[in-house]
C-alpha cells in the first residue's frame, strides 16, 4: 500500500512538470509572437491573427516592407502590447496587417518560384 502512494506521488509529480515545462514553452512561443497571456484572454481572435502578422511582419520581412508601412506596423504592434490603446484597434486595422502581411507572402512566394 506504500509503495502504491509513491507511485501515486511520483506519477503526480511527473505531470506538474509536464504541464510547468509545457506551459514554459506555450509563454515562449506565444512571447516570439508579441503575445502575452493577458492578451490571449482579453483579444478577440482577429486581433490576436493580426498581431502575429505584425510581429512576423517587422521581426522577419522588415527589408521587404517600405519605411512608412513598417513605422506603421511597428506602432501597431506597440498599441497592441498597451491594454487601453488595444481596445481601440479597429477590425478595419487588423484586416490592413493580414492584407499586408498576404501581400508579402505572395512576393516571397513569387521570388521562390523565379529562383527555381
Amino acid at each position: 500500500m506504500n509503495t502504491t502512494t509513491l507511485n501515486k506521488s511520483e506519477l503526480q509529480y511527473s505531470i506538474n512538470t509536464r504541464n510547468k515545462r509545457d506551459s514554459a514553452l506555450t509563454d515562449n512561443w506565444l512571447k516570439n509572437r508579441g503575445i502575452t497571456q493577458q492578451h490571449l484572454k482579453d483579444s478577440e481572435t482577429l486581433l490576436l491573427q493580426a498581431q502575429k502578422a505584425a510581429a512576423e511582419l517587422v521581426n522577419v520581412h522588415a527589408a521587404l516592407i517600405k519605411r512608412q508601412k513598417l513605422e506603421w506596423l511597428q506602432d501597431f504592434a506597440r498599441r497592441c502590447k498597451n491594454s487601453k490603446q488595444r481596445q481601440r484597434i479597429t477590425n478595419k486595422e487588423c484586416y490592413a496587417v493580414l492584407n499586408m502581411q498576404k501581400t508579402v507572402h505572395r512576393a516571397l512566394f513569387k521570388q521562390q518560384r523565379h529562383a527555381q
